[in-house]
C-alpha cells in the first residue's frame, strides 16, 4: 500500500498537469504562493 500510494500520487498530479495545464498550474501557484 505504501508504494502504491506513491505512484497513486504521481499519476494523480500527471493527469491534473494534463487537464488544468501548465499555464493554469502556475497560476494556481502564483496564487497559493
Amino acid at each position: 500500500m505504501g508504494s502504491f500510494s506513491i505512484w497513486h500520487w504521481v499519476i494523480v498530479l500527471v493527469v491534473v498537469i494534463l487537464v488544468f495545464g501548465t499555464k493554469k498550474l502556475g497560476n494556481l501557484g502564483s496564487d497559493l504562493g
